[in-house]
């Protein structure tokens, strides 16, 4: 699970989308990617690019420009926005007060075949949470009855140090 908190800064975004892409060039066949975080993006929702293999027919409210942004380098890389494929209520995971609207910035990216095989739900956890943002869920299907400790590979080269590749 690769986890981010992306600010509005382009420059920023684009480092961080360019250590995301080395991921991939090393991610092994027997591992799985979810990245999962803040991308300080709305996608989704019943305007462009609905039910493609990149994004899903739900979502809150309208896709934004930094969600374009996404949904763009989604597709080079063969990535989908796992949130936009599961129906449930109150998706929003930030809320402005300013406006009194709610929003699904948070969610997890993963590869278009995995989110197939793997993903089960993902939905907005209403739990207590520590910052400002609700959590986001995500239930995920496995062959095995038992995680073990060894199945966890810590990757010495990563972002901010918190990668953690899942081996099946």
């Amino acid at each position: 699970m690769l986890s981010t908190n992306l600010g509005k800064n382009e420059g920023e975004v684009r480092k961080y989308r360019e250590d995301l892409e080395e991921q991939l060039i090393l991610k092994r066949r027997n591992e799985w990617l979810i990245i999962g975080g803040d991308f300080n993006s709305q996608v989704g929702g019943r305007d462009s690019r609905v039910e493609t293999d990149t994004c899903g027919r739900y979502g809150l409210g309208r896709t934004n420009a930094a969600g374009e942004d996404l949904i763009h380098w989604m597709e080079i890389n063969n990535l989908c926005w796992v949130n936009s494929f599961f129906d449930h209520p109150n998706r929003g995971t930030w809320y402005n007060k300013r406006y009194k609207t709610w929003h699904e910035t948070d969610g997890y990216l993963t590869t278009k075949e995995e989110r197939i095989k793997l993903i089960r739900n993902v939905r907005t956890d209403s739990g207590f949470s520590l910052s400002d943002h609700k959590p986001k869920t995500m239930t995920i299907a496995s062959k095995r009855s038992k995680w073990k400790s060894s199945n966890l590979e810590r990757r010495e080269k990563g972002l901010a140090g918190k990668n953690w590749i899942v081996r099946k």
